[in-house]
Parts: C-alpha cells; sequence; structure tokens
C-alpha cells in the first residue's frame, strides 16, 4: 500500500501535501459476507486446543460434535502452557489418525476477567509462541494445507462506537502474532475469528463458518453475522484529525502519558484499569 500512514498528524499532513502525489488514508472496516448453513453430519476433523475446565470451550466442543464433527479435544492449563513441555507431545497424538484435521485454538477464551492488560497480553503472546512450535512439529498432510483457526472474544471493534473490554485488548495482542505466523508457516492456512457474546447465535454461526472453506483471513461474529475484515480508503476530511490535551487523554484512553524522559515507547505507559473502555 502506497505510501500508508497510521498516525497521521497534521505536521505529516503539510509535509505530504507538498510531496507528489500526496498522502493516501485507510481504515479498517468490516462487512457482512454470507456463510452457508452446514448440515449435521457434514462435518470435519478438527483438533481442538483449549485451556482446562473452560466453559465456553466445553460448549463450542459440543455443538460441533452435534453438527456431524469430528473433534478431538486436547485441554491444557497455563502452568503447562507456562513450561511448554507437553503441548507438542498432545498434538502429535492427536493428529496420529487425524493428520488432515484442522486445528482451532482456543487458549484465549479462558473464564474470568482480566485483572491487568500488559501481563494478560504478554502471557497470551507466550502461550501463542509455544502453541506455533508445537504446530511445526505436529505431523499434518503434506498434499494440502493445513487450516488453523484462531479465536479470540471481544478483541475487535467493529463499529466506530463499539467499545472493547481489557479482555479485548489483551487479545488484539495477538493478532500481530498470527499475522506474522500466517505469513512465515508454510503449509498452514490460519484463520482469526472473535466472537462477542457467546450464545446460541454466535455457536451456531461458528459452526457454519468452520463447516465451511472461506478465503476470509480475519472474521468478527456479531449479532448472528458474519463480518470480513477490509482496508478501505478515505479522504483525509473523514478523519478528522485533531491532538489531545495530556487532560483528555487521561480522562478519555487507557493509557497514561510519563514525564518527559519517562521510560516506555513515546513516553506512554498502560494505565491498569478495569472500566470498559
Amino acid at each position: 500500500i502506497e505510501r500508508l500512514h497510521a498516525k497521521p498528524w497534521p505536521q505529516r499532513l503539510a509535509r505530504d501535501e507538498r510531496g507528489a502525489g500526496g498522502a493516501r488514508f485507510y481504515v479498517e472496516t468490516f462487512e457482512p459476507i454470507e456463510i452457508a448453513n452446514s448440515l449435521p453430519h457434514t462435518g470435519g476433523s478438527w483438533v481442538w486446543i483449549g485451556v482446562s475446565g473452560c466453559a465456553v470451550t466445553g460448549q463450542l466442543v459440543s455443538a460441533l460434535k452435534q453438527r456431524g464433527h469430528d473433534v478431538e479435544l486436547v485441554e491444557t492449563t497455563p502452568d503447562a502452557l507456562d513450561r511448554g513441555d507437553t503441548l507438542s507431545a498432545r498434538l502429535r497424538d492427536a493428529f496420529g489418525p487425524r493428520h488432515d484435521a484442522g486445528v482451532v485454538n482456543a487458549l484465549a477464551l479462558r473464564d474470568g476477567a482480566t485483572t491487568g492488560i500488559a501481563l494478560a497480553a504478554r502471557t497470551l503472546v507466550e502461550h501463542a509462541l509455544v502453541f506455533a512450535r508445537s504446530l511445526a512439529a505436529a505431523p499434518f498432510a503434506q498434499e494440502t494445507a493445513t487450516r488453523v483457526v484462531v479465536l479470540t472474544r471481544g478483541a475487535r471493534a467493529v463499529t466506530a462506537d463499539a467499545s472493547v473490554s481489557n479482555d479485548g485488548v489483551a487479545q488484539a495482542a495477538l493478532y500481530g502474532f498470527y499475522r506474522t505466523m500466517a505469513m512465515e508457516m508454510a503449509g498452514v492456512d490460519v484463520q482469526l475469528i472473535d466472537l462477542a457474546r457467546i450464545d446460541g447465535c454466535t455457536i451456531d454461526l461458528l459452526c457454519d463458518v468452520l463447516g465451511e472453506p472461506l478465503a476470509e483471513t480475519e472474521l468478527a461474529l456479531r449479532n448472528g453475522r458474519a463480518l470480513g475484515a477490509r482496508l478501505a480508503e478515505v479522504a483525509r476530511d473523514e478523519l478528522a484529525v485533531r491532538r489531545i490535551t495530556r487532560a483528555e487523554a487521561g480522562e478519555t484512553l487507557n493509557f497514561a502519558l510519563r514525564r518527559p524522559g519517562g521510560q516506555g515507547a513515546d513516553g506512554l505507559r498502560w494505565r491498569e484499569q478495569p472500566q470498559v473502555l
């Protein structure tokens, strides 16, 4: 993408307007896509990786099995993921009889709320690295690409007025990791799916998504609809760029400004707060 700017501050805009061709700006949007209803007994084969005792994982796995999917549940614990010593072996065992199966990574779907964003994000990414290393050692079918579905919950804001919880902010850190993994791991097709409420409608829709081979790499399931991520070009006037004061930053955003010379990128540090952003 030519001259993509993530933070178009006024000084940069003025400089770009003086340059040849001017600047082009893009925002991420989500648009509805059609998902076919998958009939029972036509499901695929999956190895599902989740945290032991997670109620959401239990609901989703049960629904997939009722739809006719063959699901091998591999449960692990945060302590085991910290050690990283058992997941590789368990994945090899799971793929023994089903080497052509897809993988669902539900490690981010955990019961309970996140108490600290920075620590939770670091833990999730470290566990994602353990998963990626274990995945690289799994005996996949060599003739076809393996579908790897990564589930998050509340990590995407699909509308301008949508709020993201502290749990969602922590899980959003996984997107950069798995986008990189998708580019660097040959023979793996990574699909990122963000859920919101875990209700019957969402469970049915997820079963339909898993039952259909989609070209979409990033989806958000909201209110019974599947939304695909898109990059849309916008005019400068639509960006409504303006600087915010220190007082506004302290009141409205989930970070606090350090005094000049403090550690942290651009003088920013996370403010740990339990409220919804």
